[in-house]
């Protein structure tokens, strides 16, 4: 009875390890890229040209993972943000590859900088972009882990919403 329970405890052990290996650890090999998620946090905005307020209160509702609420910019006179730019704040649990933001005031041109924390220095690290809808930003990688929805002009309209930003690593 023995060898038997024993040639059964083996060949589950055998099963049990191929079904682990085909399904991976999670990770990939370095250089390759992954899909795995990053969870972003928004933590405030980003207007050092400005007043220095830009809605922070609102920032979390653009990562709740909810598109119903979202983080908008102030609403100016014009379509002109007449200053460099303005930004919504990030915090990544980990590297992230690619940022997608979903917005129900499409048209408005976007990048994403990093810095190595809530106040700056910040750099570019994806192209600009007009943002329609939907829009998925490549991330150079090795980027720091505090990130700014970088919005560059707003295009026609007076205001920008985001309703969700999403990454992945």
């Amino acid at each position: 009875l023995w060898p038997a329970l024993l040639v059964v405890g083996v060949a589950a052990a055998i099963v049990t390890g191929a079904i682990f290996l085909s399904r991976g650890n999670g990770s990939s090999p370095q250089g390759h890229g992954s899909t795995d998620a990053v969870v972003l946090k928004g933590s405030g905005s980003w207007d050092p040209d400005g007043d220095g307020h830009e809605h922070s209160e609102l920032a979390s509702r653009a990562t709740d993972g909810n598109p119903a609420t979202y983080w908008e910019t102030e609403r100016y006179d014009t379509p002109a943000l007449n200053k460099p730019g303005v930004g919504l704040l990030l915090t990544a649990s980990a590297d992230a590859r690619h940022v997608t933001v979903q917005t129900t005031t499409p048209g408005f041109t976007a990048e994403i900088q990093a810095g190595s924390g809530a106040s700056g220095p910040f750099h570019t690290v994806s192209a600009s972009q007009t943002v329609g809808q939907s829009t998925t930003f490549a991330i150079d990688p090795g980027s720091d882990r505090t990130l700014v929805l970088w919005i560059t002009s707003l295009g026609t309209s007076r205001q920008v919403r985001v309703d969700e930003v999403t990454a992945t690593g």
